[in-house]
């Protein structure tokens, strides 16, 4: 017992220690001298964990055997513990396992944020086995390839890639087991068979899988194309543009520029061919913020605003980008933005107007932090801007029964999801209400995702409309047990059916059995197969149609087995 690497001690049947090896000092930093004699619980009641008494007192009084894992407060560390209870006593083995746990606890997050990684990838990516088969996809994989995750999971490579292709350039199976990577442009097969230009790469994982990444490539060779044929018609390009260009040498003087960039500055061409491209800068923004001519020169594009001057003095904003060529020359790309300032006055604009409309609009930042709170909001939650400003959403509006239910949907936000339904409010008062919500992701500039914003409207009414229409349908099926006719009412909003109950069991001898469902399929799966298409022909007509009556024969199957003429 002193050699054996697991910590090992013996209790008697009171739980006295008679045995403690030499392990079971260092693991629990313990001399025996301490313990030997001594009751186990009464030494480690202060500092112990509850798991490992209660699991002791089991072993003992059933005497059984009893595998767990605890985590020891004596040492920090985690044991796997195999307690054997017997007449006389209790034998215990333990080993250190934290190392172990830590490293599940890594696989752990580690595969939580492989499945973040891979799932908001904007690239497709999926995995095949050795055969070639489909078996992980991401969601952008999907898209790509037009089918669900289900249904690629039942294809393999093969079947989204076209036969003559793979006769001219077949999947280099023996470069990806030698380890290599592989890459190349193909043409992949959408569900429908449309071909989609793809940029795909792959390798060889070490359990025989294939990791294949793939990259819808169709805009990017069309745009290669326009390049080429931009070459070739340059110049017309150039005379035709509505964004000022101009290009100058590696000293900054003027080599050319655009009919627009003449335009919006006033100066003709050959007045231009004259100037440098800093003698158009105003020189005190020059001072503050001056072209960044290393940064073009390490091959960066550089983009901001500048206010630039006209021939006739007066001063033009413009936003501007520029890069360096290949030949060392630099081009400028520039347009007025006189525009889309007042677009930005636009906006504001419409953030008055959003304080007119009669629905509760809340804008978060990611974090639920309310940025923004329309009035509409203070009249239906009582709160005022001042008051929730930069306080969390989910402190301030959901009921306290859905706050669990509001911290969800927020996480399906943050993945670039939207949400609506039904939801359960609560006014500052603390009156609960219901409403309907829909909660739609905001993005910046770069498309980047910066925010959440909710449209809220109290739906007390509708609801209590609802209840009313409720009573009402109940009084009509009341009143329809006296008739053998069928009546119902098709919604064409829902696709829900409202029928008289009685005559559904009467024509249909559905005997007493519920009305599953109220959907238009429990009419539409009945008519005999022959019929099918002529009832489907008066039923798009009803969708499309502005006739008011439409007559059809038919003949439908009742629970029995046998056919209604209706």
């Amino acid at each position: 017992m002193e050699s054996i690497d697991d910590g090992f001690f013996a209790l008697d049947t009171n739980s006295v220690v008679t045995y403690w090896n030499k392990r079971a000092e260092i693991l629990l930093d313990t001399r025996k001298e301490d313990l030997i004699g001594k009751n186990l619980h009464e030494v480690f009641t202060a500092r112990g964990s509850r798991i490992f008494y209660d699991n002791y007192v089991k072993a003992i009084s059933e005497k059984i055997t009893i595998n767990f894992e605890g985590f020891s407060n004596v040492s920090n560390k985690w044991f796997a513990v195999s307690a054997f209870g017997s007449d006389n006593g209790l034998s215990v083995y333990f080993k250190d396992i934290t190392e172990q746990k830590n490293a599940r606890e890594k696989i752990k997050e580690s595969e939580l944020r492989y499945r973040s990684l891979i799932e908001q990838a904007t690239d497709t990516i999926c995995i095949v086995d050795a055969s070639g088969k489909f078996i992980e996809m991401n969601s952008s994989g999907c898209r790509m390839f037009g089918y669900s995750r289900e249904e690629m999971l039942q294809l393999f490579l093969t079947d989204v890639l076209f036969e003559e292709d793979l006769k001219i350039n077949p999947i280099r199976f023996d470069e990806l087991k030698a380890g290599k990577t592989t890459s190349n442009e193909r043409r992949i097969k959408r569900k429908g068979g449309a071909a989609v230009e793809v940029e795909l790469s792959a390798k060889m994982i070490e359990d025989g899988r294939i990791i294949v990444f793939g990259r819808d490539i169709s805009e990017r060779k069309k745009a290669a194309n326009k390049i080429i044929e931009s070459e070739l018609r340059y110049r017309s390009i150039i005379e035709q543009a509505t964004d000022a260009i101009c290009i100058s040498d590696a000293s900054m003087k003027i080599m050319d520029v655009n009919p627009y960039c003449c335009q919006m500055l006033g100066y003709t061409k050959e007045e231009f061919l004259l100037l440098s491209v800093t003698d158009l800068f105003i020189p005190e923004d020059l001072k503050e913020n001056p072209f960044k001519i290393a940064e073009l020169i390490s091959g960066k594009i550089i983009r901001n605003e500048r206010r630039f001057k006209r021939k006739d003095g007066t001063i033009i904003e413009v936003e501007m980008s520029g890069r360096i060529l290949e030949d060392g020359r630099f081009i400028v790309f520039g347009h007025d933005i006189a525009e889309r300032k007042k677009a930005e006055e636009s906006n504001r604009f419409k953030a008055e107007l959003l304080n007119t409309i009669g629905q509760a609009v809340i804008a978060t930042d990611m974090d639920g932090s309310i940025r923004f709170w329309n009035k509409a909001a203070t009249e239906i939650y009582g709160w005022s801007l001042e008051e929730v400003l930069g306080k969390n959403i989910i402190d301030i509006t959901p009921a306290q029964q859905t706050k669990q239910q509001a911290k969800e949907i927020m996480n399906e936000l943050l993945l670039d999801h939207s949400w609506s339904g039904e939801f359960t409010v609560q006014r500052k008062n603390g009156q609960v209400f219901p409403a309907f919500v829909t909660d739609s992701p905001i993005y910046d500039r770069n498309n980047k995702l910066s925010g959440i914003i909710g449209v809220s409207t109290d739906i007390t009414e509708r609801k209590e409309a609802d209840l009313r229409l409720k009573e009402s349908n109940e009084r009509y099926n009341l009143i329809s047990q006296a008739t053998n006719d069928m009546v119902w009412d098709w919604d064409l909003v829902t696709g829900k059916v409202y029928r008289n109950k009685e005559g559904w069991k009467k024509i249909f001898r559905t005997g007493d059995k519920a009305i599953e469902n109220e959907l238009i399929d429990d009419w539409d799966n009945r008519v005999h197969p022959e019929d099918q298409g002529k009832v489907k022909e008066v039923e798009e007509e009803i969708l499309k149609s502005e006739k008011d009556f439409f007559e059809v024969e038919c003949r439908m199957l009742r629970d029995d087995g046998t056919y209604a003429y209706i």
